[in-house]
């Protein structure tokens, strides 16, 4: 059974209070069998056997509240345990601050009264992760106290008090939010569309009152402070060193030493890289040109200051360009390859930098002539004679080519309509089970050659049986 005199079996409001100390007494109601009881704090002995044990103890919170023990005899059997519902009565301290919403760094002043009947001698608090401080409480147990929320990044913060009681004990605590603005800058970008390595402008205007000074950041770039003018606002340069996003972070401080929180804005930074263009081989999914038909393709730079530019065409086409007065430079380029082509060019500046890479894609016509060859089985023999015929793609005409192999290369002469004839023999020693490649191409007045075409031949020897010939028309 469990008793105590001080916290009685009853609703609210409760008696006593959390630090409030009361006495809770375990009786074993004469059986003999019971030495000691087992509870919430450890083991306390009776006062003798089948006796009586008390203990003494502070709730540390206010409400409903439950305290548990065993029976123990000799030999440590316990009882089932039994269980004592209590309530506490609150008596935790008011708090209350004024003012309840103001800037970062602005004192405010809060009043602690006492609540419950034990005599109030003083007062424990912190605000947020402050260090703690007491105040002794007047003769009425009030106390005023100032404190000062001074983190930007923490615009609520928590004021924990707990009142020290005449008796010594700290009753549970009492919290009070305290909210702080920031007062974070207002940043706006004042170059419409920044480009990298150019300068970007940048204002502030400060929010939280008194600042004095202006603290940026630009990217990952060490932080810069300037003075604020004094209409509160700070123009700035920055050169973006990088294209892509760009973020521009600043916070203002005040002659007191406080800082606001960060404002900031985020920019979509140009690249450096320089612009292609050509009016044979315009960027576009478009075929045009062809292989061999030359085209001028002209560089230009977004940034001033260009002394060269770098290029890269692939297939060995490769070089640098001086730039003229204009800062442009342009190369003459004929492709070597239908379909997909591509360019990579650099800039060279003035102060020895050199720009992002650029890149630029045109699609070039095929010029290779159309075939057609007999006979058009799947597999030749050794010996067999094959026919071919071509037609005309490449404008300005001059002859075809062909060869097997790596054979030598043998020139066809068009006709009056542009095609041409030709004939060769399967060579009598060429294996069995073997491919016999034949390549053909065009070439023009200019002496241009066109990109290969061709097919292969699957030479096959089968006894007693005839062989057809093969070929692949495009």
């Amino acid at each position: 059974m469990i008793t105590s005199p001080d916290y009685a079996t009853q609703a609210p409001p409760g008696t006593g209070g959390t630090g409030v100390p009361g006495t809770f007494v375990f009786d074993a109601k004469g059986d003999k069998d019971v030495t000691g009881f087992q509870w919430d704090g450890g083991y306390v002995a009776a006062d003798h056997r089948g006796g009586k044990a008390t203990v003494r103890f502070a709730p540390k919170s206010s409400g409903p509240e439950d305290l548990s023990a065993a029976a123990v005899d000799a030999a440590g059997n316990r009882s089932p345990t039994g269980y004592y519902r209590y309530w506490v009565a609150s008596n935790q301290p008011g708090v209350s601050c004024t003012p309840y919403d103001d800037f970062i760094g602005v004192e405010r002043t809060c009043a602690f009264t006492p609540y419950g009947a034990t005599p109030v001698t003083g007062y424990v608090y912190h605000l947020g992760n402050q260090p703690e401080q007491t105040v002794a409480a007047g003769p009425d147990g009030a106390a005023t106290v100032t404190v000062t929320p001074t983190d930007p990044n923490l615009p609520y913060l928590q004021l924990s008090v707990q009142a020290r009681l005449a008796t010594g004990y700290l009753t549970s605590p009492s919290t009070e939010t305290v909210v702080s603005e920031p007062g974070e800058p207002e940043v706006e970008s004042l170059t419409a569309n920044p480009t990298q390595s150019l300068p970007a402008r940048f204002r502030a205007h400060a929010v939280l009152p008194g600042s004095v000074t202006l603290t940026y950041r630009w990217n990952d770039d060490e932080p810069v402070t300037v003075p604020l003018e004094a209409d509160g606002t700070a123009t700035v340069t920055v050169t973006p060193k990088t294209s892509s996003w760009g973020s521009f972070n600043a916070y203002t401080t005040t002659a007191s030493g406080q800082n606001s929180g960060w404002g900031g804005v985020n920019v979509d930074v140009t690249s450096n890289k320089p612009k292609v263009t050509s009016a044979e081989y315009p960027d576009n999914s478009e075929m045009t040109g062809a292989v061999g038909v030359p085209g001028t393709f002209v560089f230009s730079s977004p940034v001033p200051g260009a002394v060269s530019y770098s290029y890269d065409f692939g297939n060995g086409s490769s070089g640098t360009v001086p730039a003229g007065p204009d800062g442009t430079a342009s190369v003459v380029f004929a492709p070597k390859v239908p379909y997909v082509n591509g360019i990579f060019v650099t800039t060279k500046f003035a102060d020895g930098t050199v720009s992002e890479q650029g890149g630029y894609w045109f699609y070039v016509n095929y010029s290779a002539p159309r075939f057609a060859c007999d006979p058009s089985g799947w597999s030749v023999s050794p010996g067999q004679h094959i026919q071919c015929t071509l037609t005309p793609v490449q404008a300005n005409l001059a002859s075809y080519g062909y060869a097997l192999g790596s054979g030598p290369e043998t020139t066809v002469a068009p006709g009056a309509d542009g095609t041409a004839t030709f004939g060769f023999d399967v060579p009598a020693d060429q294996p069995s089970g073997s491919y016999l490649q034949l390549r053909l191409w065009s070439t023009n007045t200019a002496g241009t050659r066109t990109e290969e075409t061709g097919t292969s031949f699957y030479v096959y020897v089968n006894t007693g049986l005839s062989a057809h010939g093969t070929s692949k028309t495009i």
